[in-house]
């Protein structure tokens, strides 16, 4: 064999056996398998990380700073001396000191949540929350109102309420209002048994605001909370019937 023909039968490709073929699906199939396992491994720490967020944050000691209506019936404190003011102002900064080290700590772990499962929508929702709250980071209502419809979009009950809130202006001022786009997240968070938003969207359909007015709605929707066990509605379609008579007052088991 010449020296031309020697080369062209190094460059002639190895034909793939039918056992290489074969081999391949094998690997290919354990290498999906391991991803799988990995994607739910993560998901498994993203909730962690969750569940460690939302404990600092229940254990965050209250906001000193934050006082409570004023009761004109109760006794005026008692003046204190120098010293004791310096203690309290002293036990209040401490409080607050606690408070921020656990709401800094609990945005942290949310984002390491996020990080590795950044389609978990609770794990937005409180992400969207500190923001919007300024919990444990500067206080963000572009960056809130981002991930609230980023996990409403999803589904996310609390979610949707945010962004109808966003929508009415309630507690946000960086949307235009938009009363019709607002009754449309209330809605669908009503349907899913959101307190708050059964409150919105039923005052919605008794003013008109945002949807034609429609009490027979308004009616049905507190009905259908009373009988998740929500006071708060059955509250409210008490005081409907009273102010309203029918359709709040129409009987049957589900009329307080």
């Amino acid at each position: 064999m010449s020296a031309g023909e020697e080369k062209l039968a190094a460059l002639v490709p190895i034909k793939t056996t039918a056992l290489t073929k074969a081999g391949a699906k094998p690997l290919v199939a354990r290498g999906q398998a391991d991803l799988r396992i990995r994607e739910e491994k993560e998901k498994e720490e993203a909730v962690e990380w969750l569940r460690k967020g939302l404990e600092l944050q229940n254990a965050a000691p209250a906001d000193p700073r934050e006082q409570g209506p004023l009761n004109p019936y109760t006794a005026p404190p008692p003046l204190l001396t120098e010293e004791l003011r310096r203690s309290n102002r002293e036990m209040d900064q401490e409080q607050l000191k606690r408070r921020e080290d656990n709401l800094r700590e609990a945005f942290r772990f949310f984002e390491s949540g996020h990080e590795l499962d950044p389609v978990n929508p609770e794990l937005m929702y409180w992400l969207a929350d500190s923001y919007y709250q300024g919990h444990g980071v500067l206080k963000n209502e572009e960056n809130a109102i981002a991930l609230y419809q980023r996990a409403a979009d999803m589904g996310h009950a609390g979610a949707q309420t945010a962004i109808g809130d966003a929508h009415a202006q309630c507690g946000f001022t960086c949307l235009p209002k938009d009363e019709k786009e607002a009754a449309k997240w209330y809605r669908a968070a009503a349907e899913q048994g959101n307190e708050e938003a059964v409150c919105m969207i039923v005052d919605m359909y008794q003013r008109g605001a945002g949807v034609t007015q429609d009490h027979a709605e308004a009616a049905r929707l507190l009905r259908n909370a009373v009988a998740r066990g929500d006071e708060t509605a059955r509250i409210n379609l008490r005081l409907a019937a009273k102010r309203y008579g029918s359709p709040y007052d129409g009987g049957g088991a589900d009329t307080p």
